[in-house]
């Protein structure tokens, strides 16, 4: 008949329409929180399917007698039989060799390198973390192991027995970090 019938609604945003059945289900805004909502044709009735607090549904899709929608992140499953949610746990094993977790020789990107007051071990920065390396004997630490910070500028103190570095793990601008000299 070409004739339009709106969901009936007080300024509410409704989005992402879907019909399964005789129903529409989407996303509505009428509680203050996105949640799916169900409007059936027939009868006129409008009903709330989840009631989540703080945090949007973000997406939903529907297929058989089941719904799946996002929220905060997470994949769900709801059964629109029993009206049960299910969090799928999902695995997700990416071919990408460039993010293996592997050795890496930063020796040649080294700067910053000092020496300790008792000689025995240098302090460096190489790659944004900060190491120490022994002169003779021991192995080398990694002492920030920060990925995804910029730790810059590490010194001794004049005992030898913490070390002192900038970083600019918070974001806002760079920090004087202190820590024990063994990490």
């Amino acid at each position: 008949t070409q004739n339009e019938e709106l969901l009936p609604n007080d300024s509410t945003t409704d989005i992402q329409p879907l019909w399964l059945g005789d129903v529409i289900y989407f996303l509505s805004d009428r509680d203050l929180v996105m949640n799916i909502w169900s409007f059936n044709p027939a009868t006129k009735e409008i009903n709330q399917l989840t009631n989540f607090k703080g945090s949007d549904v973000k997406w939903l899709a529907g297929h058989g007698s089941n719904l799946a929608y996002e929220r905060d992140g997470y994949l769900h499953i709801f059964d629109i039989a029993s009206k049960e949610s299910t969090q799928l746990n999902i695995n997700v094993v990416g071919d990408f060799p460039w993010a293996d977790t592997k050795w890496k020789d930063v020796s040649k990107s080294t700067s910053s390198v000092s020496l300790s007051p008792n000689g025995k071990r240098a302090i460096m920065e190489s790659r944004g973390d900060v190491f120490t390396v022994p002169l003779e004997f021991g192995d080398s630490r990694n002492i920030t192991q920060s990925s995804g910070t910029a730790d810059r500028a590490p010194i001794w103190s004049p005992k030898g027995d913490k070390i002192a570095w900038f970083s600019d793990e918070d974001r806002k601008g760079y920090a004087l970090m202190i820590s024990a000299q063994d990490g």
